[in-house]
């Protein structure tokens, strides 16, 4: 994926705070990063927050942020936008991640994190005392992605990144948004933005075992690769947005047989386009739930449930 299709990312989100009259909906990564960056009323509750944390404590701050700050998970999709944020109602994954660190100098953070090419973006967290990061991952289920950032641990402990927590792999771990003016994104990439790959090794993550989530196995066959044949699966995609309202049904079918041969070639599992897939006909005002159930059906291969 280039920069530009991964800012076009939809996120979903919950809205709190000064953002409670919003109904739980999306928005695009970019659309996140300049609200970071430039929005007043959050700035001024982030502030608030942090005055919070200063007087009254860890305890207190901790209390304060589901109440003020809205939520926005990276990692995943739900089948209810409103629904439980756990597996069970998780319909996709967005192609990233998202890591923090603790403690630690978040202008020297800041600047390390610029040399990790999967890093899309960066910023100040909410007690502005650490750091968090948003990086491209290549995966499709829930161990694909654990795999994945345990593939990101090991690059940023070899790039001797402090503070980093191995404990926030779950792809439904929701992240508060904060003001962070300092927060940047790699808007000058050229080309592919590389992804953290499903060949990490998940026993150096914190509570991995505690959740009872055993170390991937991937198909045989399975390929590794930055691109999963992402070019010809873009190629594949853009007639979404030439297709009339009448053929969109007929038109998604035949893409999701075609986005299968496409996986079979590259020996990849079909679930790596599902998100790609969706993405693209959101975009176009395709009506959500219903491309979801398709890609389930033709892409993944799961049965319809009766009822």
């Amino acid at each position: 994926m280039t920069i530009a299709e991964v800012m076009n990312s939809h996120l979903q989100f919950k809205p709190r705070g000064i953002m409670r009259n919003l109904h739980p909906t999306s928005m695009p990564l970019w659309s996140l990063i300049k609200g970071v960056q430039e929005n007043k009323p959050l700035a001024e509750t982030t502030a608030q927050g942090r005055q919070i944390l200063a007087t009254e404590g860890k305890e207190a701050f901790k209390a304060w942020k589901p109440k003020n700050l809205m939520a926005v998970y990276l990692g995943c999709r739900f089948k209810e936008a409103n629904g439980r944020a756990d597996e069970a109602n998780v319909c996709g994954y967005t192609g990233l991640a998202g890591f923090d660190f603790d403690d630690v100098d978040s202008g020297e953070v800041l600047e390390k994190l610029r040399e990790i090419p999967q890093v899309v973006c960066a910023g100040v967290s909410a007690s502005g005392k650490g750091v968090w990061c948003a990086a491209r991952v290549a995966c499709g289920t829930a161990q694909e992605y654990m795999a994945c950032f345990a593939d990101g641990v090991a690059a940023f402990e070899a790039a001797g990144l402090p503070g980093l927590d191995k404990g926030a792999h779950d792809p439904t771990r929701a992240r508060f948004v904060a003001s962070s003016p300092e927060c940047w994104w790699r808007w000058d990439a050229m080309g592919d933005i590389p992804a953290f790959q499903p060949v990490g090794n998940i026993s150096v993550l914190s509570g991995a075992k505690k959740k009872g989530r055993a170390a991937p196995k991937l198909p045989a066959g399975y390929k590794i690769s930055p691109e999963l044949a992402f070019d010809e699966v873009r190629q594949e995609l853009a007639t979404a947005a030439t297709t009339a309202d009448g053929e969109r049904n007929t038109e998604k079918a035949r893409q999701c047989g075609r986005l299968k041969a496409i996986a079979k070639k590259a020996g990849v599992n079909p679930a790596a386009y599902f998100q790609a897939f969706v993405d693209t006909w959101d975009e176009v005002g395709s009506t959500h739930k219903k491309t979801v159930s398709m890609a389930n059906r033709l892409l993944l291969g799961k049965k319809r449930k009766d009822g």
